[in-house]
């Protein structure tokens, strides 16, 4: 039998009795399987076209003369195929295939989106440019959107619902695109939030195909589950790719792999520029987020049980939030953090505490509802999400918790509202009993009935931020409490707390003022044209000092005014939008101190403290009660009335 020498990259070695073998030892075999994969991956990223399209195709993309000699006939496709040296068969595939991709790129050559298509997208005259009114953008750009979701996207019941709150989220994501903003969203879980960021993600996609996303979720499962969303609509929605891309193109690439379409992350194909971060990328809680930059993070119910379960757990996810997700951040980045509350010392209540974050607070149920609980039809226009969460299935949320003994949980995850179990000063039954419902702001509660008053206010002042200010009408014949007005001000300091002693001077004739005196607060006090101005106003401006923790006395601090509460001594007005929307936060505040725990005692938002200015009034309420009880025992008829008879240096 004949030898052979080993193949083509063996060891050269003759091969002799086997006429089957090709290689004359195992290592031989193994050395040219290497070769071969080496090959096969250098010409997969080379030349994607020699396997989408056959060996041909490049010969007939780069010799017009054979394509318009085939065209007219004088060239065979078997004379093309054995000049070229390849088979007849795969020359005609490769032939029509290279005509079809013509015709393509001749209808894409022409083609335009469609006028409608791009008022849905805002592209063209639609953008936003510096400069322009940033409002009307907005409003026109969440218009744009809620047609486009209504038109490529619905459910088995019919086209998706997006009520107001949904608009509310998207123009805020959108301001802070512009601004690169941070908007921090909670709401209650089972609102839609998914499918609507879904949806605006393939919308912001359609209308910028450069756009970096950064989708951080509970878990990296969640995340991913996020990016294969989005990823299955630009795959299998035809419709939309029909209208958005032209004839011929794709959102995923050609010779796609995990780097440009993977689980975790994906580049369209459509892109206009070379760009290291992909078009849309998830991470879990905790991960690592390589180097890249982006232009919209969105973290997507971040906090959950386990991530709250203990101080250490919160603290991990609070480093983990600073130190990795923070340093994303650019200056013309986006950030939207969405979710539900899920501790009252969670990520989301630091958040809620930094003025770098807009809010917004969403509740299932609108806690101003008066309707009684047992009339389940009533409530409607109270609910968040009627069409799609009724109030039937709220109730049975907040039945389910009860039974288990955690309303509390209840409470903060539907509606957004933590109160510490077990801990809390103020007791909520107590403070819904003071809510007056008849009245708003003002003197309303003294008219027509002679009622004599005296007004005390007190101003928390803030050097920036809020400052937050309350205004008490003490009456004397009842001792009760009756709750003015209130303001709680962006943009602290001096002259903001003067505009509001001039205000309300003027508005109420009030002349008593308590202001914390404490650093920065003392410049309030001593300021010579507020010195000036109050004296000649007859206003007094005195100081209260916090320090010393006079705040926690169990007699006379903070907590102490939960008697007045209980003892039914306080009305607050509860009866109109203006009065409802300050005096909720007042109230959250009250339920949320918590005199034993100093991690527990920030306010409801940390921006401002409702609670610290009502309280400062207490000490001249307390003089003014002394005062009172001093006249009543005046009136007494003593037991022993020798002392009038006696000199002063005389025993009687």
């Amino acid at each position: 039998m004949a030898s052979r020498a080993c193949g083509s990259d063996g060891c050269g070695n003759r091969i002799t009795g086997h006429a089957n073998r090709v290689y004359c030892s195992k290592t031989c075999r193994e050395r040219e399987n290497k070769r071969r994969s080496r090959a096969r991956a250098k010409t997969e990223v080379l030349d994607p076209h020699r396997i989408k399209r056959g060996d041909p195709y490049e010969t007939l993309s780069s010799s017009p003369t054979l394509v318009e000699a085939l065209a007219a006939g004088s060239v065979s496709q078997r004379a093309a195929a054995q000049a070229i040296g390849v088979s007849e068969s795969m020359f005609s595939e490769s032939y029509a295939t290279f005509l079809a991709d013509g015709a393509k790129a001749e209808a894409a050559a022409d083609w335009t989106m469609a006028p409608d298509i791009e008022k849905l997208l805002q592209l063209g005259d639609h953008d936003y440019t510096e400069g322009e009114d940033l409002d009307a953008w907005l409003n026109a750009a969440i218009e744009a959107f809620v047609k486009f979701r209504h038109r490529f996207f619905r459910t088995p019941r019919g086209p998706y619902i997006t009520k107001k709150f949904h608009r509310a989220w998207i123009r805020s994501i959108l301001k802070a695109l512009m601004t690169g903003g941070r908007y921090l969203i909670l709401s209650p879980p089972r609102h839609g939030k998914s499918e609507l960021l879904v949806h605006f993600v393939v919308w912001l996609i359609g209308r910028n195909p450069d756009i970096r996303i950064l989708w951080i979720g509970g878990n990296a499962d969640i995340a991913g589950d996020m990016v294969g969303a989005v990823k299955g609509i630009l795959e299998g929605d035809a419709e939309l790719r029909a209208a958005i891309l032209a004839p011929g193109q794709s959102w995923s690439p050609v010779g796609r792999n995990k780097t440009t379409w993977g689980s975790t992350k994906l580049v369209v194909a459509n892109r206009t520029m070379v760009l290291k971060a992909p078009t849309l990328r998830s991470v879990g809680r905790g991960g690592k987020i390589l180097s890249m930059d982006v232009d919209l993070i969105i973290c997507d119910d971040v906090e959950d049980f386990d991530s709250t379960l203990n101080e250490k757990a919160r603290s991990d996810t609070r480093h983990w939030w600073f130190n990795t997700v923070e340093s994303r951040k650019e200056e013309h980045t986006a950030w939207v953090t969405i979710g539900s509350r899920q501790h009252p010392d969670d990520l989301y209540d630091y958040l809620l505490g930094d003025d770098e974050w807009e809010v917004q607070v969403d509740s299932a149920h609108d806690p101003a509802c008066a309707k009684p609980e047992f009339e389940i039809e009533a409530h409607v226009q109270c609910m968040l999400f009627p069409e799609l969460r009724s109030y039937g299935w709220l109730m049975s949320k907040r039945r389910s918790a009860e039974s288990q003994g955690l309303l509390s949980n209840y409470e903060m995850v539907y509606l957004n509202d933590p109160r510490p179990p077990g801990m809390t000063v103020f007791d909520p039954v107590a403070i819904d009993r003071a809510k007056n419902w008849t009245r708003g702001f003002g003197l309303d509660f003294a008219q027509g009935e002679g009622i004599g008053y005296h007004l005390i206010a007190g101003l928390d002042p803030s050097a920036t931020g809020f400052q937050a200010a309350i205004l008490w009408a003490w009456v004397r014949e009842t001792n009760k409490l009756y709750l003015v007005d209130a303001s709680n001000r962006r943009g602290g300091g001096v002259y903001p707390a003067f505009d509001l002693f001039r205000e309300w001077l003027d508005k109420y004739e009030l002349r008593h003022w308590l202001v914390e005196d404490n650093g920065f607060q003392k410049e309030i006090r001593e300021n010579k044209e507020i010195k000036t101005w109050a004296h000649r106003n007859d206003v007094y401006i005195e100081d209260h000092n916090t320090q010393g923790g006079n705040r926690n006395n169990p007699l006379y601090g903070v907590g102490a005014m939960s008697k007045l509460y209980e003892s039914d001594l306080v009305d607050i007005p509860w009866g109109d939008d203006e009065s409802r929307e300050i005096m909720r936060l007042f109230e959250r505040q009250m339920i949320r101190f918590v005199e034993t725990s100093p991690t527990m005692r920030r306010s409801a938002t940390r921006k401002t403290d409702l609670l610290m200015a009502s309280w400062f009034p207490m000490k001249a309420v307390r003089r003014l009660q002394k005062e009172v009880q001093a006249e009543v025992s005046s009136d007494e008829e003593l037991s022993y009335t020798g002392f009038n008879s006696t000199e002063w240096d005389e025993v009687p």
